[in-house]
C-alpha cells in the first residue's frame, strides 16, 4: 500500500505496540512535516512503529515530545534490511525509555536527528542491525546515554556530534505544551550537518526538523525573518539579521555569531578582559608604556618587573607611572586625594561635603572660598567669642595639606 502524512499531529494515544503510527507492508510514501506528542506504548513503538516494508517509505522533518516506551518510545524499527525505512531531519526530545530502537534492520538508515533531553539511550540496536546500520550526522545531547545496546560510541565519527541544541524549551513532564523544538541562536546544531547538503538559507545543513533543502521555510516568531532570510532563533521576535545585539544576554540578537561576552571581539570575554569595549586593551596585550591604560590588564599601568615604570611599589617606581586612579583628569602626583573624583587641584570647594574639592589643604568651612557663604558654618561673625575663634585658628593651623607623594 502506498500512504502519505503530511502536516499531523498525532497526540496521547495508547497501545501496546505502534500507539502513534504502526505501519508494515508499506510500499511507498512518506510520513513528512508531522509532530508526534505524549504517546505511549506499552512495550514498543510509542510514536511509531515501522517494520516490514515492500517499498521506500521515508520519515523525515518529524517531532518526537514526550513519548514514552520500553522499545522505541520515538520509533521502534523492524526488518528493515535495505533501509526502506529512512529517517533524516527530525527531532526527538524528552522521551521516557529509548527513543530510537532497531532490531533485525542491518541496512537501516538514520541522519540528520537530532535526540536531546532524553530518559533513556538515544540509539540503541540489537547485534544484528549493529554490523551494517548507517548512522551519520546525527546530534545527541543530556541523554541517559547517546549509543546503547550493540551500537558502540558514534559520537565523533561519521559526522556525529554531541551539542546542546538549545531548544527554545524543553521539560520532561509528560507535557509537550511546555516543549518547543526550535534551535536558539546559539545552537550548535547550526551548520553542523552535511555540508553537502543545504539548508534553506544556503548555508551547511543543521540536524533537526529545520534543517535540510526540504523544511518548511516558517516565521515563528513573527518578526518578518524566514528561515531562509537567516533568521538564527525563529522563536524570539528580537532575535534575527540586522537586529540590534545586546551583549551579555546569552543570545546571538544580530545572527551574526560570535561570543555574545565579547563585546571587542578580541577573544577575551567579559570576565577577564578589564575593559571589554577596547580591542587594544585585554590580558594579552603589551603594556609597555605607562599611559594612563592598563592595556593588558594586569592592574598595573607599564610594563611589570622592577623598573621605575611598574608600579610595583618597590623603591623604583618613578613619575612614568603616574595614575589617575579616580579619572578626574589629574595625575595622582598632582592630586590630593586619587581616590576621589571630587576632589582635584582647580576644582570649586563645595563648602558642605566634608571634602576638599579645589585641593588647597582646606575643607569647606575653613576654605576661604566658602567664608560667609550662607550654607556654611564659616567663623566670620564679629559676635564670635574669643574661645571658638582660637579653636578655630587652631584647627587652621592643625591641618594639612595631604599629597601622595612618590619616592
Amino acid at each position: 500500500s502506498t500512504l502519505s502524512a503530511y502536516g499531523l499531529t498525532v497526540t496521547a494515544n495508547r497501545a501496546e505496540y505502534g500507539a502513534g503510527f504502526h505501519l508494515s507492508g508499506i510500499r511507498a510514501g512518506a510520513a513528512a512535516y508531522s509532530v508526534f506528542r505524549e504517546n505511549i506504548a506499552t512495550a514498543a513503538g510509542g510514536a511509531l512503529l515501522a517494520q516490514n516494508p515492500d517499498g521506500t517509505f521515508s520519515l523525515h522533518h518529524l517531532q518526537f515530545v514526550e513519548n514514552a516506551a520500553s522499545e522505541g518510545a520515538a520509533l521502534y524499527l523492524f526488518n528493515d534490511v535495505d533501509g526502506e525505512y529512512p529517517l533524516s531531519f527530525s527531532d526527538i526530545a524528552a522521551s521516557s525509555g529509548p527513543s530510537v530502537s532497531v532490531r533485525v534492520s542491518p541496512g537501516a538508515w538514520m541522519h540528520h536527528v537530532s535526540a536531546a533531553h532524553n530518559d533513556g539511550v538515544a540509539f540503541e540496536t540489537d547485534a544484528a542491525s549493529a554490523t551494517a546500520i548507517t548512522l551519520e550526522w546525527n546530534n545527541t545531547w543530556d541523554n541517559t546515554a547517546d549509543y546503547g545496546g550493540a551500537l558502540p560510541d558514534l559520537v565523533g565519527t561519521n559526522g556525529n556530534g554531541s551539542a546542546d541544541p538549545d531548544y527554545a524549551g524543553v521539560t520532561r513532564d509528560g507535557n509537550a505544551d511546555n516543549d518547543l523544538l526550535i534551535p536558539g541562536s546559539n545552537s550548535a546544531m547550526r551548520d553542523a550537518g552535511d555540508p553537502a547538503i543545504r539548508d534553506l538559507d544556503g548555508s551547511a545543513a543543521d540536524p533537526g526538523h529545520l534543517g535540510g533543502p526540504d523544511a518548511i521555510d516558517q516565521d515563528y516568531d513573527g518578526d518578518g525573518f524566514f528561515i531562509s532570510n537567516r533568521d538564527c532563533d525563529d522563536a524570539r521576535g528580537e532575535t534575527y539579521p540586522g537586529a540590534a545585539e545586546i551583549w551579555y544576554d546569552g543570545e546571538d540578537n544580530d545572527c551574526l555569531g560570535g561570543d555574545d561576552y565579547d563585546a571587542d571581539d578580541d577573544t577575551y570575554s567579559i570576565g577577564e578582559d578589564c575593559d571589554d569595549a577596547d580591542p587594544t586593551v585585554n590580558p594579552g596585550a603589551t603594556d609597555d608604556t605607562a599611559d594612563g591604560t592598563d592595556q593588558d590588564c594586569d592592574g598595573d599601568d607599564g610594563p611589570p618587573g622592577g623598573d621605575p615604570t611598574d608600579d610595583s611599589d618597590d623603591g623604583t617606581d618613578g613619575p612614568t607611572n603616574d595614575l589617575d586612579l579616580d579619572r578626574d583628569g589629574v595625575p595622582e602626583s598632582e592630586d590630593c586625594d586619587d581616590s576621589n573624583a571630587r576632589a582635584f587641584p582647580g576644582n570649586i570647594e563645595q563648602c558642605s561635603d566634608r571634602v576638599d574639592n579645589d585641593c588647597d589643604g582646606f575643607v569647606d568651612e575653613y576654605d576661604s572660598e566658602c567664608v560667609g557663604k550662607a550654607s556654611t558654618r564659616a567663623c566670620s561673625s564679629s559676635s564670635t567669642k574669643g574661645g571658638p575663634f582660637w579653636l578655630a585658628l587652631l584647627g587652621l593651623l592643625g591641618l594639612k595639606r595631604r599629597r601622595r607623594s612618590r619616592t
